[in-house]
Order: C-alpha cells, then sequence, then structure tokens
C-alpha cells in the first residue's frame, strides 16, 4: 500500500466531482439572491437576513468560508504532493513553510 497513491485518487475524485461542486455552490447563490428579493415580503425574513449580515453568518459569508477552505486544500495539495510524490525529507525547516488556515477572510 502507497500513500501517495490514495491521495492521487482523492485528487482524481476531487477533480471529477469538481463541476457537481460548482454546480451545487452556483445553485446556493441563486436561492440566496432569490431568499433575499422575497424577505422584503416578510419582515421576520428580513431581519433574520439582516442579522446574519451583521453576524457574519449569511450565506454569502458560508459560501466565502467554504472558498478559504478550498484554497487551504489546494495550498496544501501544493505544498505536500510534490514532497510526497518525489519522496522528498520533510524537514522542520520546510515544516515552517506549510500554509497557515485562516477561518476569517483576509
Amino acid at each position: 500500500f502507497e500513500w501517495k497513491w490514495y491521495y492521487a485518487f482523492q485528487q482524481v475524485g476531487d477533480q471529477t466531482a469538481e463541476p457537481l461542486s460548482r454546480a451545487y455552490r452556483e445553485g446556493r447563490i441563486r436561492r440566496d439572491r432569490l431568499a433575499g428579493t422575497l424577505a422584503w415580503l416578510s419582515p421576520p425574513a428580513l431581519l433574520t437576513r439582516t442579522l446574519q449580515g451583521i453576524a457574519g453568518t449569511s450565506m454569502m459569508d458560508s459560501l466565502a468560508y467554504e472558498q478559504r477552505v478550498r484554497d487551504f486544500h489546494a495550498a496544501l495539495r501544493h505544498y505536500y504532493y510534490p514532497r510526497l510524490f518525489r519522496d522528498e525529507v520533510v524537514s522542520d525547516e520546510s515544516l515552517g513553510q506549510r500554509p497557515d488556515f485562516r477561518a476569517m477572510g483576509e
């Protein structure tokens, strides 16, 4: 068993599922826009959306967070995969170059 091939197959799976994932995100954006328009007809819904915006928990905030997770995952791949597939030794110095995740946008 070689872990590198496990990760290679995971990458292929990610690439295969990416169009479906993108379509799902786009559907969520369309639904959120429609809900935002319809919220003007319902004061409780409008208040909820307003408070979500203030709290940073709106659908768009959620999608932005998910994008940061995807970007971090890509950065980890770019850091680890060359080392994994070239059988490079990971040193304390190189570990200091690992990407860090930032939950909030910078």
